[in-house]
């Protein structure tokens, strides 16, 4: 019952805001930092990574084509 509050707490303060530009650069940020960490894990050797997984995993949840396997 307190996690619907909350959930519906924030989704009243988003219908009432009329910039939610900061609100979905959090967002974002919060999925591309747990992608990083999925794909690229911490303490983790290049040769680990999975850049292409990533890169994927970046197209599909927030349709950005950024060159990750170039950056690798």
């Amino acid at each position: 019952n307190d996690q619907r509050k909350v959930i519906f707490g924030q989704r009243r303060e988003y219908m009432e805001d009329e910039d939610l530009s900061d609100v979905t650069q959090d967002m974002r940020h919060t999925v591309i930092d747990e992608l990083v960490a999925q794909y690229m894990p911490p303490r983790s050797y290049a040769e680990q990574w999975d850049t292409q997984g990533l890169y994927a995993a970046i197209i599909e949840q927030l349709n950005i084509d950024v060159p990750i396997i170039e950056w690798a």
